[in-house]
């Protein structure tokens, strides 16, 4: 009796830990919407012949509450959605999926504001009892996704994830795969398939290699861990000689991978006056940005580092890659500690590592000090920062974008980055060591997600451990953001 008490408290334990950060059910007219813990994901992507990809998709899920699951999708060709039932008599029984019996179900747009974009949910026949188990099935089709057939003299299929959280969007594995939001974390699957016609394709990803299984020149499986969320993955599939590869080098204790267009990886732009200069090497930059990593955070998180060079100027972080520009790589570096290391709960929380990104970019400092002068409060610069900047945390819980496009085209950079020049002032130039010691603890427990709750309420335990007890992290909040964080 008392072994079942104690795995009925950890089994109790577990479930709470999973929605500690889901978001809470809503109501779309009389249907309550309530938010899935995914337990798995299985996906088949079917590289075709036409340039096409053919997905196949099945979600494991649990729920906790009554009502209609969400998901994430962005509609795209012949988007079909099945939930099994038993009754053969009126079933669809899908070619890939030989032993499931499916039924094909509608499915209904969420009404969401302009600025939080809409989630999708199925018909009568997915309203669930609550504690219950179940799974979805997804046909779709990613339209046009050979990059490489848009120049008459490439071959092969030239396809990644690419994710973005600039220009006011926050675009993530809900691109190409049905997902959920960030606060869910859970293990996947992806079964690759080519067609004849793509010969030599090369696939460069952040699974766990030792569970990758190779069937043969066109046919892989990948799996990726229990923690990834649907920011992690990054994903590359093309033909061999497409891109510039470097061999693989050892930096700082992480094996870095750097590959990308030859006119990218040897240019940088100046920060002043964003000009250009040539690059021979890209390895003396790399070496230097990671000596200072790993200076002020201690070891690298992650023991393999993919960076692919495919932008000009901005960058996206993933788990233990990047696709970026030379610019931006100290930034994306910077995210595989506090970004991808530790892990955002939301895009609502997701302006913290973007703020103290920025702070770093901008030499731990920011904003009106230059060198050679006394290190000075830059909170003082509020005044030049318009006052609808404070709305950064108090987007709506269900927000996916990094800034919301009212407040301005910067704002969780800029503001953060103020805010956090501030909080470093305030400590005495010690952020930093906050910072080491919060993705420290994070990492070892294994709980890399945060949301700003989190992140507030470390801040207040670290300064009254480390002789700031008189410093009040939650008024220094107030004070920037005119109103308490709440989550």
């Amino acid at each position: 009796m008392r072994i079942l008490t104690v795995l009925l408290f950890i089994f109790s334990w577990s479930i709470l830990a999973q929605v500690k950060y889901m978001p809470p059910s809503f109501m779309d007219g009389p249907r309550k919407l309530i938010f899935m813990d995914i337990n798995q994901a299985y996906h088949q992507l079917n590289f075709l012949e036409d340039n096409n990809i053919e997905v196949v998709s099945r979600l494991d899920f649990n729920i906790y509450k009554s009502g209609y699951p969400l998901f994430d999708l962005v509609p795209s060709e012949n988007l079909e959605v099945y939930l099994p039932i038993k009754k053969k008599s009126t079933v669809v029984c899908d070619k890939y999926y030989q032993s499931e019996c499916l039924r094909r179900v509608n499915f209904y747009k969420t009404n969401f504001n302009s600025y939080v974009e809409p989630m999708y949910y199925a018909d009568k026949y997915l309203l669930f009892p609550r504690d219950s188990k179940s799974s979805l099935y997804f046909f779709h089709t990613l339209k046009n996704a050979n990059q490489a057939s848009r120049f008459a003299k490439k071959s092969g299929f030239n396809f990644v994830f690419e994710f973005c959280d600039g220009n006011s969007k926050r675009q993530l594995l809900e691109r190409y795969l049905p997902a959920n939001l960030q606060f869910d974390q859970y293990p996947m699957t992806m079964e690759i398939k080519f067609a004849n016609k793509f010969k030599k394709q090369k696939i460069i990803t952040n699974d766990i290699k030792s569970k990758r299984f190779k069937i043969s020149d066109y046919h892989y499986v990948l799996s990726y861990p229990e923690f990834y969320n649907s920011a992690s993955i990054f994903f590359h599939t093309f033909a061999k000689g497409y891109f510039h590869e470097y061999p693989v080098r050892t930096v700082q204790g992480a094996i870095f991978y750097i590959y990308g267009k030859k006119d990218l990886l040897f240019e940088d732009r100046f920060s002043a006056g964003m000009g250009y200069k040539k690059l021979t090497n890209p390895w003396p930059q790399t070496y230097k940005l990671m000596q200072e990593l790993t200076s002020t955070f201690g070891a690298f998180p992650h023991k393999e580092m993919i960076v692919y060079v495919g932008e000009k100027f901005s960058g996206i972080e993933h788990f233990g890659a990047t696709r970026t520009s030379f610019f931006s790589l100290g930034h994306e570096l910077y995210h595989q500690y506090i970004g991808r290391g530790v892990f955002p709960a939301g895009g609502r929380s997701a302006w913290i590592d973007e703020g103290l990104a920025r702070w770093r970019d901008g030499g731990h400092w920011f904003w009106r000090w230059l060198p050679g002068q006394p290190f000075v409060d830059p909170y003082s610069s509020l005044k030049d920062l318009p006052r609808k900047y404070v709305g950064l945390p108090h987007q709506s819980v269900y927000q996916r974008r990094t800034r919301n496009p009212s407040f301005g085209k910067d704002y969780a950079y800029a503001a953060g980055a103020v805010f956090f020049s501030h909080i470093n002032y305030k400590l005495n130039d010690r952020l930093n060591d906050l910072l080491r010691d919060f993705v420290k603890s994070r990492i070892s427990s294994k709980n890399y997600m945060y949301n700003q709750s989190d992140f507030k309420k470390y801040l207040a335990k670290w300064a009254n451990e480390n002789g700031y007890s008189g410093l009040n992290i939650l008024n220094l909040f107030n004070k920037f953001f005119n109103q308490n964080l709440l989550d």
